[in-house]
């Protein structure tokens, strides 16, 4: 029996129908495929580079690199040393360091080095690295601090010479030393004490090398022999506007104020009082300064280094100032405040072991009274 021919063009259709749409499915599921493998293999490929990145380089990687940039480099220094006045220093010694790029990674970064100046002063460093730095200065007679030379460190570029770095035989940079002067036997002492704006000052005796509030100047006065207040310190003003004030006791001592570190004291510009104003307004505000002294009609001469800081900033109705005082003094008439160790060891051993008097002691004086500290303290 024959099928009708409109069942079998059915049949057909369907059959075509079926196989397109196979074919599209294998095609979409072809290139969904084709795209999560591309996707995974580009996951891969950045997690791999990120690796690299983030993996830490060995030393030996670091130093192959800086060999090639501005780091690795040779360079000229030259400097000068001068005393200050200016006068050319021969035979110091001068310790520096350089830093450089090593070529080895077991080798030190960093190298030591010393030149000698010549009759002019003159030395010069030629050198491998990029950064200079001066250590110190040494030669007997002479003293080196940083405040004499602030610029202590000089960064150099490849390809770029600069005169403030030393880099031209003309233009060398002066480094600066004190010549020191005869060493003398000079008295050092420290002290610390509270001062309270309007309360009781403090009495120093500079020869002594004590100093005392109020209260205890009877009984230091008889146990010390001769003690006698040179200087009254004390404080006035009121919240976050004082003035230091610095007050000869006898008639016969007198007092300046000069910043300047001075090891031979100043002739003149002295006076009986001296107002040093100091003001709360900023957190962190301080006195730096210098007092000298001529004690007792030229007895003896004194350099005090006072430094102070306010307390309780935060809270002005109990703020208060704490100094801290550095005295050297030369009993023997002397303007020089060159300190020799030795002397002043020997000095210490000879007070305490009664192979000679203290400085200031007097076997004859009857100590203070209250009378006596009444009029110290204009009562």
């Amino acid at each position: 029996m024959e099928r009708p021919e409109g069942d079998i063009s059915k049949v057909m259709n369907w059959i075509r129908r079926y196989t397109m749409r196979k074919t599209v499915i294998v095609f979409v599921m072809s290139v969904m495929a084709l795209l999560f493998w591309i996707s995974f293999i580009s996951s891969a490929f950045a997690e791999k580079s990120a690796d690299t990145q983030l993996k830490p380089k060995t030393r030996t990687e670091l130093i192959e690199e800086m060999k090639t940039d501005e780091l690795s480099m040779s360079f000229a220094f030259y400097g000068k040393v001068v005393d200050l006045n200016g006068n050319p220093v021969q035979g110091a010694q001068v310790i520096l360091r350089v830093r450089r790029i090593p070529p080895l990674p077991l080798m030190d970064e960093q190298k030591n080095l010393q030149r000698t100046t010549d009759e002019r002063g003159l030395f010069s460093v030629e050198e491998d690295g990029f950064l200079l730095a001066l250590d110190r200065i040494e030669k007997p007679g002479y003293e080196y601090r940083f405040q004499y030379s602030p610029t202590r460190q000089f960064r150099f570029h490849k390809n770029h010479k600069q005169s403030r770095l030393g880099q031209f035989p003309d233009r060398p940079v002066v480094f600066k030393v004190r010549k020191m002067e005869e060493p003398a036997l000079v008295l050092d002492t420290k002290a610390i004490f509270g001062l309270y704006p309007g309360a009781c000052p403090v009495f120093f005796d500079l020869l002594w090398q004590q100093w005392a509030y109020p209260e205890r100047l009877i009984s230091l006065s008889h146990q010390s022999k001769g003690w006698q207040p040179d200087v009254k310190i004390y404080l006035e003003g009121e919240q976050n506007n004082f003035r230091l004030v610095l007050e000869a006791v006898a008639d016969d001592t007198r007092l300046m104020v000069d910043k300047r570190e001075l090891y031979e004291a100043p002739q003149g510009g002295y006076r009986s009082k001296v107002v040093i104003p100091f003001n709360a307004y900023e957190r962190g505000a301080s006195i730096d300064t210098r007092i000298y002294v001529k004690g007792r009609g030229g007895q003896f001469f004194s350099k005090m280094h006072l430094s102070a800081g306010i307390e309780n900033f935060d809270k002005p109705e109990e703020q208060f100032v704490v100094l801290d005082i550095d005295c050297l003094t030369n009993p023997n008439g002397e303007g020089n405040f060159e300190i020799s160790p030795e002397l002043y060891v020997q000095y210490l051993e000879d007070a305490r072991s009664g192979k000679r008097r203290p400085y200031g002691y007097d076997a004859n004086a009857k100590g203070l009274t209250i009378e006596d500290v009444r009029k110290l303290l204009g009562k």
